[in-house]
This record gives structure tokens, sequence and C-alpha cells, in this order.
């Protein structure tokens, strides 16, 4: 890993950034590359064209690569090539292996982060899961680096209000993961949506989407829900705004994760 480290240059980062996806991915991503930054290595973020509008809301001062979906392989294939890329970082949903396979085969260092112990053909898969003995045959000469210390999520040093934890805990935020599928998750969304109306707490219901959106307002009217909740499209810079609660449910993910870190309390 040491001879890695001194041969690399610049690294392409191929995250997840759109109205569907949210924030989560590009987050750890942003927060990843400017930790390279400090160390003089150069981070290029590779982004579908079609989501270039939204990408450039929250990419201001990154560099930026924008590829056709069109042969999605042969673009990135050539951008990598062409940049003289040392590594590609992955960090999507809508990463297909056999684009780590095809990359690997050309001889381009991949790294995938996973979040769901997937079969991988990367050369290095970081995970903050812990991984069962043999759970699947790893590749040949494939490492994984697994764990809570591999959590990639900006640890916030602020100081934290002691008496306000734990006295005026009244301050909540709700969210489904970066696509807002509180359909996915109905029971755990009125649980918490009720807890919040009998408790009196002041909350924040995050909506990407409009679908999402109507969703939240009918299940306030179905349960009677009387409590006064705002509904937030999007937190823009949440990382640093997660602190500003006292309380984060939703799914695990990386909301969840950066909750922790900032000494917030979270339920999932």
């Amino acid at each position: 890993m040491g001879k890695i480290k001194l041969m690399v240059k610049k690294i392409a980062i191929l995250c997840d950034l759109n109205i569907s996806s949210g924030l989560g991915h590009f987050s750890r991503m942003k927060n990843l590359s400017n930790i390279f930054k400090n160390k003089n290595i150069k981070c290029f973020f590779l982004f579908n064209k079609k989501d270039k509008k939204f990408v450039n809301n929250y990419s201001k001062n990154l560099n930026l690569i924008f590829f056709s979906n069109h042969n999605q392989y042969n673009n990135l294939k050539k951008i990598i090539k062409k940049n003289n890329f040392s590594i590609l970082i992955i960090d999507s949903y809508k990463n297909t292996f056999l684009l780590e396979k095809n990359l690997v085969i050309e001889e381009i260092f991949v790294v995938s982060i996973d979040d769901h112990l997937r079969d991988h053909f990367s050369n290095i898969v970081v995970t903050n899961r812990n991984l069962e003995n043999n759970f699947f045959k790893k590749k040949k000469n494939q490492i994984w680096l697994s764990g809570n210390k591999y959590i990639l999520v900006k640890k916030n040093n602020d100081k934290i209000n002691k008496s306000k934890f734990i006295f005026n805990r009244k301050n909540l935020l709700l969210h489904a993961g970066g696509s807002s599928l509180y359909e996915n998750i109905k029971e755990f969304t009125i649980s918490t949506l009720k807890a919040v109306d009998r408790y009196d707490l002041e909350a924040s219901v995050i909506c990407t989407s409009e679908k999402a959106k109507v969703f939240i307002k009918k299940l306030l009217k179905k349960n009677n829900i009387s409590s006064k909740i705002k509904i937030l499209p999007f937190i823009n810079n949440l990382s640093k705004k997660v602190s500003d609660y006292d309380l984060v449910a939703g799914p695990m993910g990386t909301t969840t994760l950066e909750a922790i870190s900032s000494g917030v309390f979270p339920f999932s």
C-alpha cells in the first residue's frame, strides 16, 4: 500500500449525485477528496451528463468531468486513460460489476465503496460492515477493508453541549435515505411521526421528491397527527447541519453515521 500511495497523483471518483440518490454518496466522497487534497493528490469527480444541472448546484470548486450515458464503459475507460488517473473510486448504487470487471482487466486500479456486502471485482473494497467468515469467495489478490474505522464521514469536532443533549432533546430530523422512499419504511415513519406529536417535538422531514412530500402529508392526515412538521426538499451541506438536531431518525446510512459522528442521538 505504501508503494501505491507514492505513485498516486490523480484520482477519479465516480459517485451518485442526482435528485433520486440525494447527497450521501457525494458527501462522503467530498470528505475523502479533501483528505487527498491535503496530501497533494488531485481528485476529479466523474458524473453523468444527464445530471449536470443538479450536480452544478453542489460541486463548486471541485474538478468535474461529465461522461455520456451511452456506452458508459467505453466513455469512462477513455476518460481514465486520457487523464492518466492512477485510481478510480466507485461509490454508486448504480455500480455495475461488469464495469468493475472490465476496468480491472484493462489494468485500471479500482476501489469500490460497499454498503451492502456485495460481490466485487475491484482491487480494493471498502465497507464499514463487519465481514462474516467466508461470506463469499474473494477474488485473487483482492483486498477488503472492513469495520467501523472505515466509516467515511467527516468528524465533527465541535464541542457538544451536554446539558442541551440531555435535558432539551426536542428537535428531530426524519429522513428515508437519498431517495426519500418512506413507503419502504412506512411503519417506522408512522411511529416516528406519532412520537413527534405525542411528545410535542420540533421536527423536520426531508422529502427529496414530490412523491415523498405527498406520502408524508397523507400519513399526517390519515393518522390525525397535528404537530407542526417542516417538510424540507433537501438540506444543503447536511453533514455540517446535522448537529443542529437532537435526534435523527431514518434508515442506516450516511446520514445516520454523520449523526453519530456529530454526537447526535440516532435511531434507525
